[in-house]
């Protein structure tokens, strides 16, 4: 569903950048979702865009990338995987 995962990635991008002063400093606009970028047979590419701070950038995406993840995890919204879902830390072998 499309629609839920854009929604899911801009609020768990929103309520990053909402929680952390850290990353709010380096963000000068709030997120926004500007819908699919690109389908593929074997993917679909959602574009966020942020306006951050001169050199922000990298750091704010590693961070929005990894709340979106969690976000989509928490949702049970799959990535589409050869062989279904990955699971990244503590939680991969349980």
């Amino acid at each position: 569903d499309l629609d839920r995962a854009q929604e899911v990635a801009l609020d768990a991008a929103m309520r990053a950048v909402a929680d952390d002063e850290t990353l709010a400093a380096d963000v000068v606009d709030e997120p926004r979702m500007l819908g699919v970028q690109e389908v593929a047979s074997d993917r679909v590419v959602l574009r966020l865009t942020v306006t951050t701070r001169p050199n922000a950038q990298w750091a704010v995406q590693r961070r929005l990338r990894r709340e979106i993840l969690r976000a989509y995890d928490e949702h049970d919204i799959d990535l589409p995987y050869v062989g279904g879902r990955t699971l990244v830390g503590a939680d991969a072998d349980g």
